[in-house]
């Protein structure tokens, strides 16, 4: 199936299922597709982890992604990126949660699964969870980290950043870039058509003066 066509199917479940605006987020965020969410999408996140019912919500679904298996191996992957990005940026509850719940990442350090080409993706999950069972059993070093990062922590979205689901595109900066790719080749032919008009009339009254 089409990247274009997982994304209207999990847009139809998510209107199907009922999700909230968050649980959607992070549905996106540990998706099956082959690439990673970026930055903007886990900070509104860790922002939401901050609110109590939103908090219980992002660990919902969290909880589920965790529990997947074999072919699915993205899904759990993601689910402990997302966790990982939780358990430095987001709310102490987070923390509380995966200490109480360390069994699931335990669990995850003997993930298996191999693809069609005997390929052993499950390797990613185990590095993720011995990363993260790492940290979390390291209670000083999490904490050292959480107050180092706080100062970077932004617990609301910038003036520019989008305000709900609909209007947010993860493809806003793909599309920034080709923009300013674009007016910088007219920048730059702009510039080589003077110097040729300029180039011209140098030669016409080279000529002229000849």
């Amino acid at each position: 199936m089409s990247n274009v066509g997982k994304k209207i199917l999990r847009t139809t479940k998510n209107n199907l299922g009922g999700y909230t605006d968050i649980q959607i987020k992070i549905r996106k965020a540990t998706s099956n597709e082959n690439k990673c969410a970026n930055n903007l999408l886990l900070n509104d996140i860790a922002v939401a982890s901050w609110n109590d019912h939103q908090f219980l919500e992002i660990m919902e679904i969290l909880e589920k992604r965790l529990n997947d298996k074999g072919k699915n191996w993205r899904h759990v992957y993601k689910s402990l990126t997302v966790l990982e990005y939780l358990l430095y940026h987001g709310s102490d509850m987070v923390v509380k949660y995966t200490q109480d719940n360390i069994y699931l990442i335990k669990t995850l350090k003997d993930f298996q699964y191999r693809d069609e080409n005997n390929q052993d993706e499950g390797i990613n999950v185990r590095v993720k969870s011995k990363e993260i069972y790492d940290l979390i059993t390291d209670e000083t070093k999490l904490l050292n980290e959480r107050s180092r990062l706080k100062t970077g922590m932004t617990k609301s979205l910038t003036s520019d950043a989008p305000k709900n689901l609909n209007d947010y595109d993860e493809d806003l900066e793909i599309r920034k870039a080709i923009e300013n790719s674009k007016e910088t080749l007219i920048q730059d032919e702009k510039r080589r058509e003077m110097k040729r008009s300029q180039e011209n009339l140098l030669t016409t009254e080279k000529n002229d003066r000849e």
